[in-house]
């Protein structure tokens, strides 16, 4: 090293110095190297303290800690965090609609009628009050501003089925007869009914469904009074189905007429029930039965929660016959259908396997998808999973009216 030139002394560089505090701290990520920030909701409500939050800001906090996560895992059980989102919830709506009070609320105000007379008036102010005393968020403007979409009426529905033809007329051999499309196409005509759909039903069925109730009514008319028709089919509207039931871990080796026993002993049930299908078990050598119940035999079996079986205690519940594709997470079908290429996090709703998900707070996809094509105005800050989620919650509603209870 060349002596001729002077060596600086380095100063020491303190992180104090160079870090600002009021700035969030940044985060690796789990799935990429690179140095990444936190989400920008949380930077805003991290520069604030809590003693200077407003009431929607504290919820917003308890909701981040109750949801929170450590290297992809959630510190509470799923059950634990719906039941917390679901009481921050509860605890939101009663601060915006303050008229929401309990009994014990109720009696309170009832045994205290006096003292509510004498309050001065100024003192009178309410959580509502309060609330648009406060600056207005984008996202309440946003929700003041949202209107619900009108749920358009289910369009009607007949079902149409070929006549035993061996009862009516034994010489018929003509096979175009007997096809109820075949039939339909030569005595009817689109352009005389408004038909929406029409699609393949079991026992060798079609389901017609009209836009109006006159168009079902003119159908029916055109059948009794075309000979033709009348002789080879008949029609009659959707009946509700029987509700059905499931009964946990049942093992392979166990024979029906021990599950069938066990069910008429337990809730007194006189017939047999019908088993629909069979779920592969978590257990292994293991199956889950799910068998459809008419409305008595069903309240029963409900009501049970829990069955003896050939000494064993199995799990009994309702069964909800609602398809969902684990790939983009929507309801009504499944992978083997999906039509997605890339699927959807059913933690985070971005583009990538649940499995592979890094995020630290939940974002449901399909009501996150219902407000933008419904204007529903759900929350997304839960999984796609979640038992209370409000996606799911309609599929129910929805499948229940196609139950007879």
């Amino acid at each position: 090293m060349d002596s001729s030139i002077p060596l600086l002394s380095q100063p020491s560089i303190l992180l104090k110095d160079i870090y600002d505090t009021t700035l969030a701290p940044l985060r690796r990520s789990v799935s990429n190297p690179s140095i990444c920030s936190t989400d920008s909701t949380e930077f805003a409500i991290a520069r604030t303290k809590d003693e200077d939050c407003n009431i929607s800001q504290l919820i917003s906090r308890i909701r981040n800690v109750i949801n929170s996560k450590k290297s992809g895992k959630p510190y509470l059980t799923i059950a634990k965090m719906d039941r917390g989102n679901a009481l921050l919830d509860l605890l939101e709506s009663k601060i915006k609609d303050p008229s929401i009070t309990t009994k014990d609320e109720e009696t309170q105000v009832t045994e205290l009628p006096s003292q509510t007379h004498h309050m001065p008036q100024q003192n009178q102010a309410t959580n509502k009050d309060f609330l648009h005393s406060q600056e207005p968020t984008f996202a309440s403007m946003l929700k003041r501003n949202m209107k619900q979409a009108p749920q358009k009426p289910k369009n009607p529905t007949i079902l149409v089925y070929r006549k035993d033809i061996s009862q009516n007329n034994t010489d018929q051999t003509n096979q175009e007869n007997q096809n109820l499309e075949v039939l339909l196409r030569k005595e009817l005509s689109c352009k005389e009914i408004s038909i929406k759909n029409v699609k393949q039903v079991r026992n060798d069925g079609i389901a017609i469904t009209c836009g109006e109730e006159k168009d079902i009514k003119a159908l029916l008319e055109k059948i009794e009074q075309t000979k033709s028709l009348n002789e080879n089919i008949t029609a009659r509207p959707p009946a509700k189905r029987h509700p059905s039931i499931i009964i946990y871990g049942i093992p392979n080796t166990t024979p029906p007429e021990n599950i069938q026993e066990a069910l008429q002993s337990n809730a007194n049930i006189e017939n047999s029930l019908r088993l629909r299908f069979k779920i592969r078990g978590r257990q292994p050598d293991t199956s889950h039965w799910v068998f459809e119940a008419p409305a008595e035999d069903f309240s029963r079996l409900k009501s049970l929660r829990k069955i003896a079986i050939n000494w064993k205690m199995h799990g009994i519940q309702e069964f909800y016959h609602i398809k969902k594709c684990l790939r983009c997470q929507d309801f009504g079908h499944v992978v083997s259908e999906c039509k997605c290429t890339k699927p959807f996090c059913g933690f985070c709703g971005n583009r990538h396997e649940t499995y592979q998900c890094r995020a630290n707070l939940p974002h449901c996809i399909n009501c996150e998808h219902a407000n933008a094509t419904k204007n529903t105005g759900h929350r997304t800050d839960h999984p796609a999973t979640s038992q209370n989620c409000p996606s799911y919650k309609r599929s129910i509603k929805s499948y229940k009216q196609s139950r007879d209870y």
